[in-house]
């Protein structure tokens, strides 16, 4: 299956996406350390588009690490902090249901410490 993405057609199997995410990342991370931020944008929005339609929640948070700092970087201060937010909450949450399957209680409070949830957020 291809799909358009931004201005770009890329075969997008299901099996393909989280590796089509990687390399749009990393393809817009690189012209980030290259100062081409016009390009580096287009590809890590194309990549944060994939990966949300992917329901890759790992991959979301990566890409949005990329663009919080590619936002940082070109000083765009309340993108960047929403971009790296957003990641570090799925990240927090991957953490969550992580230790909830563990039954690691311990880990569970302080990933609940780190969210802020109150009790009756637990629900």
């Amino acid at each position: 299956m291809f799909t358009v993405i931004g201005t770009r057609v890329v075969h997008t199997a299901d099996n393909h996406r989280p590796g089509i995410v990687l390399a749009l990342s990393n393809i817009g991370y690189t012209y980030a350390r290259m100062n081409g931020w016009a390009r580096a944008f287009s590809y890590l929005e194309d990549a944060l588009d994939l990966a949300r339609k992917a329901g890759e929640l790992r991959l979301e948070a990566g890409v949005l690490q990329n663009l919080g700092e590619t936002h940082l970087a070109v000083a765009d201060h309340d993108r960047a902090l929403g971009d790296l937010e957003a990641a570090l909450a799925i990240r927090l949450r991957e953490a969550l249901a992580a230790s909830r399957e563990l039954g690691d209680r311990h880990l569970e409070t302080a990933t609940l410490a780190h969210l802020r949830v109150t009790p009756a957020d637990r629900q």
